[in-house]
């Protein structure tokens, strides 16, 4: 994995720079869509999270305290 990336392959460096451009988008526009939208889709997915890992809460991701 780590060789792949050291020897400078075109094909998967470009592919990084395509998806950090990505994630970037994706943070700027949830910035305007506003904190509170952005921590109910958070609050999702780490529900969705504790769900599949089945004794983990929501406290053991560290953002119980914010959702009581």
């Amino acid at each position: 994995m780590v060789s792949g990336r050291s020897t400078g392959n075109p094909e998967t460096s470009r592919k990084e720079v395509r998806t950090r451009r990505i994630s970037r988008g994706k943070r700027r526009s949830l910035d305007m869509a506003g904190s509170a939208m952005a921590l109910s889709q958070r609050r999702e997915t780490l529900e969705r999270q504790a769900e599949e890992h089945g004794e983990m809460s929501l406290q053991s991701w560290g953002v119980g305290e914010i959702f009581q």
